[in-house]
């Protein structure tokens, strides 16, 4: 795949993810959504938006001929993936969200070690990986 069709698609799926997320923030403050599930949402909307800038600066490093990030790129774009999913699926709540939420956690943390290996050299990454450590921290509270 050339770079300039993985930028669009990775920009499509920005895209849908900024959505997502809009909706998701839409619906903060609806009475059946507990205090821990407006955080969880918050944090992967959080998540979804950091990811999304680190992953660009990965594709355009890797354009570049730089492959330092290309496993970075990799976490993230997973992260971003599951993270868009989970603020829906925090405002709906349900028997399933501690199990969903644990597995993001846990793509979570792949993502903030990658991303902290970067962080020094590359200020977005360090925003990303300090996004997943929030995120890690309000889905323990559901997950709990």
């Amino acid at each position: 795949m050339s770079i300039r069709r993985r930028e669009v698609m990775v920009g499509a799926a920005g895209i849908l993810a900024a959505g997502v997320a809009s909706s998701a923030f839409a619906a903060e403050g609806a009475p059946s959504a507990p205090v821990s599930a407006t955080a969880l949402a918050g944090a992967a909307a959080r998540c979804v938006d950091a990811g999304n800038e680190c992953l660009q600066h990965c594709l355009d490093m890797l354009s570049a001929g730089d492959t330092t990030l290309a496993d970075c790129a990799r976490e993230v774009r997973q992260m971003v993936a599951v993270c868009a999913a989970a603020g829906p699926m925090a405002y709906a709540g349900g028997k399933r969200l501690g199990g969903f939420a644990r597995v993001c956690a846990d793509v979570c943390g792949d993502c903030e070690k990658a991303c902290r290996k970067h962080e020094a050299e590359h200020e977005v990454c360090k925003r990303c990986a300090e996004a997943c450590a929030r995120f890690i921290a309000e889905a323990r509270k559901v997950a709990a």
